[in-house]
């Protein structure tokens, strides 16, 4: 009750008593309303509101779902049976034409980093992507070849045997080379001695030397 009756309170309390009894001595004014008016009055508000939705629909609605349509275009037609990869130091594109996207299944090796990369605040702590601030740090990682990484290593061990502040700062490597062989669970050399002999093992056996058999002469890698 005493909030249906605020505005009486605040008059009673704050108007000066002369103003209230002037106000209280007023007489009633009788308004009028005739039905036409009444009727006016709808007839305005349903024109305003049916303005109101059809702006809406021809400004916002519309070009969004022309917007939406022409992006499910871009990504969905035409042919999609393809990979295609840029040989940078060539300079050349390439398309290999027998993978169908409808049997390809699950995340890529590249949608899985960047999935797990853009949900941390802290980027060093990237599962499979090498950060840096650096562009020409980047720019010198991102042409790496293996090669001058083996010339830069010395030692013939496994990863998961170095030191901890090794395997910290090479990690993501490491994963990202046992993601891109299909089994991004295994943690440890060992679990990955098969794929030594792959052709695109490069980076295994960079990682793994001793279980590829880096210590053994005789040993084809």
């Amino acid at each position: 009750g005493a909030i249906l009756e605020i505005d009486q309170m605040i008059f009673s309390a704050m108007m000066p008593k002369t103003i209230q009894s002037s106000i209280q001595s007023l007489e009633a004014i009788t308004v009028k309303f005739p039905r036409r008016r009444s009727h006016g009055e709808v007839a305005l508000i349903f024109l305003w509101a049916t303005g109101v939705i059809i702006a809406s629909y021809f400004l916002l609605i519309q070009p969004l779902a022309t917007d939406m349509a022409a992006l499910k275009r871009i990504m969905c037609d035409g042919n999609q049976d393809f990979i295609f990869s840029l040989n940078e130091a060539v300079q050349m594109g390439v398309a290999y034409s027998r993978v169908k996207q409808s049997e390809v299944g699950g995340l890529s090796f590249a949608e899985l980093a960047v999935q797990d990369f853009i949900s941390l605040s802290d980027k060093s702590q990237a599962k499979y992507i090498f950060h840096t601030e650096d562009f020409i740090a980047f720019d010198y990682l991102r042409l790496l070849q293996v090669e001058r990484m083996a010339d830069t290593e010395l030692s013939c061990d496994d990863f998961d045997s170095r030191p901890p502040e090794y395997r910290a700062l090479r990690g993501p490597h490491f994963r990202s080379v046992v993601a891109m062989l299909g089994v991004p669970e295994a943690s440890r050399c060992a679990e990955l001695v098969h794929f030594c002999h792959d052709v695109h093992a490069r980076g295994l056996r960079y990682f793994c030397g001793i279980s590829c058999g880096c210590d053994d002469p005789l040993a084809s890698i």
